[in-house]
């Protein structure tokens, strides 16, 4: 796609407005997995080059009222790529933070490019985490699956953060190959050894493009991973993408070192109150928390078969990270709006989820209690990402085809509906699909109304 089209200059706009800062969609690695290579056609992603420094000096006004700046991941089509290739990066770091002195900067990297330099100029800049999407220790593993001609760097490259005091989180997705699990836990106990804060193990996405089954792994073999690894090392690992079984504000882990842990919560802890407000989700939980300055937390802690109800208040600001690390589920009050104003607008309306979302997307639903959590949950329906196949379940990637095939069964079925209440996060600026569709084609296709939640 031509870099001067006006969608690229639109998709840069909306990362920018998102609080991301694409700055190169170049790598220096070529792992089998990446998310990139098995796109199926059709599909209006973009690559970029490495974007010039005034370029991007003129591009900081649109980070203007972001909570955070993230580089090194993406927001949009664009696609993401290794920031620290870029030949500027440390310049373009310092001066996003010169920017903006006092807003958190985020980094996602596959750590083969951090020299001691640069871990250095990071301690410097304040408030600043890194990602490390690491995967494997293994050389072997590294060289097969990475293309990874040099696999000690990555490793010197985060002992270089744990020494120079880098906060630093780590990720891994979870393969099949070589020594399996073993591999990944040896992972996680390098990063847990090393001062990582968080380790999240990432159940390998593909698409109907992979034609072979290299990349199928039971989400359950992974969770078996993460609670083996949870028995020796206090460092939180947590799976993704999440599917949560409740909205209970379960704790998953407590941050070494962070408000949390100083006021002696734990894994397994049960959030009952923020402020004396009662949590609707774990996302409502963790707001209430984020948000909150000195927040007082009611904890219920389970032990020995019985309960323990206490309370505590975190020594933490407004908008500090208070350490605790919970799975992400749903914004009932999200799901309340879109109800709410469906049942006023329309008389037969139905709420389309993804696969992973439905799950919670319903339990939130029927906590809205009485007629209308009960009518709204017999009104919900699963689309399945078709367009992309394989193990996609996400809402991001649907697409207006993919919601077209649910309410074309729901006609076969007799199911009458005079609106359709699609989640927002597949649709771009314009209310555009992943392939260029308008949302609007679902209407003029089906006849009936289309919202967005």
């Amino acid at each position: 796609m031509n870099r001067s089209s006006p969608n690229v200059h639109e998709l840069l706009y909306a990362s920018h407005s998102a609080g991301v800062l694409p700055i190169t969609s170049e790598c220096n690695l070529g792992c089998v997995f990446c998310s990139n290579r098995f796109n199926p056609p059709g599909v209006e992603a973009v690559s970029l080059p490495a974007r010039g420094v005034d370029e991007l000096r003129d591009s900081l006004d649109q980070l203007a009222g972001a909570t955070r700046i993230v580089l090194g991941e993406s927001a949009t089509r664009i696609c993401e790529g290794e920031p620290l290739t870029h030949p500027a990066f440390e310049r373009i770091l310092c001066m996003v933070r010169d920017r903006y002195p006092d807003i958190p900067l985020r980094v996602t990297t596959n750590g083969t490019l951090l020299t001691e330099a640069l871990a250095r100029r990071l301690s410097s800049l304040g408030d600043i985490e890194v990602t490390v999407s690491l995967n494997s220790t293994s050389a072997a593993v590294r060289r097969a699956l990475m293309r990874d001609d040099d696999p000690a760097r990555v490793l010197d490259g985060i002992r270089r953060l744990h020494d120079w005091g880098v906060r630093f989180h780590g990720s891994v997705v979870v393969l099949p190959h070589g020594p399996g699990a073993e591999d990944a836990l040896e992972t996680v106990r390098f990063l847990g050894s090393h001062g990582a804060r968080t380790c999240r193990l990432l159940v390998p996405g593909y698409t109907r493009c992979v034609s072979s089954p290299e990349f199928s792994v039971p989400r359950t073999a992974v969770e078996r991973l993460a609670r083996c690894a949870s028995e020796w090392t206090t460092m939180p690992v947590t799976v993704e993408p999440p599917i949560p079984r409740d909205l209970s504000a379960t704790i998953d882990g407590v941050i070494a070192g962070s408000p949390a842990q100083r006021a002696g919560l734990r894994r397994g802890d049960r959030i009952l109150a923020v402020d004396g407000a009662r949590p609707e989700s774990k996302v409502h939980a963790f707001e209430a928390i984020y948000c909150g300055g000195e927040p007082v937390i009611e904890v219920e802690r389970r032990a020995g078969g019985r309960a323990q109800r206490f309370g505590v208040k975190l020594d933490k600001r407004p908008r500090e990270a208070p350490g605790i690390v919970m799975e992400h589920d749903v914004d009932v009050s999200r799901v309340r709006e879109a109800v709410m104003s469906a049942a006023r607008m329309w008389s037969a309306p139905v709420f389309i989820s993804s696969g992973l979302g439905i799950r919670a997307v319903r339990v939130a639903m029927a906590s809205l209690g009485g007629m209308g959590g009960e009518w709204s949950t017999s009104r919900l329906f699963q689309a399945r990402n078709s367009f992309f196949g394989g193990n996609i379940g996400c809402a991001g990637l649907l697409t207006v085809s993919d919601v077209s095939q649910v309410l074309e069964g729901l006609k076969r079925r007799g199911i009458v509906f005079d609106a359709v209440v699609i989640p927002g996060e597949f649709l771009d600026r314009r209310g555009r699909d992943i392939t260029g569709r308008p949302y609007t084609d679902i209407e003029s296709s089906h006849g009936v109304s289309a919202h967005i939640a």
